[in-house]
């Protein structure tokens, strides 16, 4: 990020936090007509794409993963959408297999048919399920159960608990490894807006969905405290700064034998979204 940009992000930092209280959360919308999701599933496609707006994200998640993940072992991503960051962790890690649950059938055929056009079809695995109740989806042998960009589609705070609590259920059934990264709901409803503006490259879509989600996420301290009340303990945590608009919560396996430095693909990447790349692990660290 330019020193210009960085000092704005700075300024949006400052004025969010002298806002009045935490606003509460408003439930993401969720139902799209046929011809706004094909917009939005190609904007949303287009994003996670090598110079997409979304890419840097995916890559510090594929980072993260990657690092809590023995050699050959499966990854569930809860809530894939069309799997496009489970694409990039496939991507990078061609010894993993990935298990990617969404609870939209149409979701499911699109991802399925992008993984397809990549040759990525024999890796990752989409499967139609409900991230409050995947169990059943679980082998004994997963070795990370993950979330991006998620958990704010979950309509109440019940269905978050529900979620939290079946991750706890799995990860002490299967002793996997956990990665969730999401929004964290920020103090004043104009600064997320004002956040994509400085940015920019976001579709109008897409910049829709994402307005939407961090209004509908938990913010950082509450997430956490549901995490501990779900019995997620001994996990580490991590906020953006110095503006706290996504945040990440990881914890290797029981018998971590991670080999990332050994089998992590290099992928060709532009310049800038390797910086962007960059600059998100700074504001989140520490990360995995």
């Amino acid at each position: 990020m330019k020193v210009r940009g960085y000092f704005s992000l700075l300024w949006l930092a400052l004025r969010d936090r002298a806002a009045q209280g935490q606003r509460s959360r408003v439930p993401m919308p969720v139902d799209h007509q046929v011809m706004e999701l094909d917009e939005l599933v190609a904007e949303y496609d287009a994003g996670g794409l090598p110079g997409g707006s979304m890419r840097p994200v995916y890559e510090v998640c594929a980072s993260a993963i990657s690092r809590l993940l023995p050699e050959g072992a499966t990854v569930i991503d809860l809530g894939a959408a069309t799997a496009r960051c489970a694409a990039v962790v496939a991507q990078h890690r061609p010894d993993a297999q990935i298990i990617a649950v969404d609870l939209s059938e149409e979701m499911v055929r699109r991802g399925r048919s992008a993984l397809d056009t990549q040759g990525l079809s024999a890796q990752v695995r989409m499967v139609v399920g409900d991230m409050r109740s995947f169990d059943a989806l679980v082998p004994d042998d997963a070795a990370v159960v993950a979330s991006s960009w998620a958990l704010e589609n979950l309509p109440t705070v019940d269905d978050l608990r529900r979620c939290l609590a079946e991750i706890a259920a799995v990860r002490e059934r299967t002793g996997c490894g956990v990665w969730l990264f999401n929004f964290a709901r920020l103090n004043s409803p104009r600064t997320y807006p004002a956040l994509q503006r400085l940015v920019g490259g976001v579709g109008p879509l897409l910049s829709q969905n994402g307005v939407a989600g961090e209004a509908a996420a938990p913010t950082f301290r509450e997430l956490r405290s549901e995490l501990e009340a779900a019995g997620l303990r001994g996990l580490n945590h991590a906020v953006f700064r110095p503006l706290p608009f996504l945040q990440a919560h990881w914890a290797p396996g029981r018998s971590p034998h991670p080999a990332h430095d050994e089998l992590w693909r290099r992928l060709p990447l532009p310049r800038q979204t390797r910086i962007d790349t960059a600059v998100l692990k700074a504001g989140l660290r520490p990360l995995p």
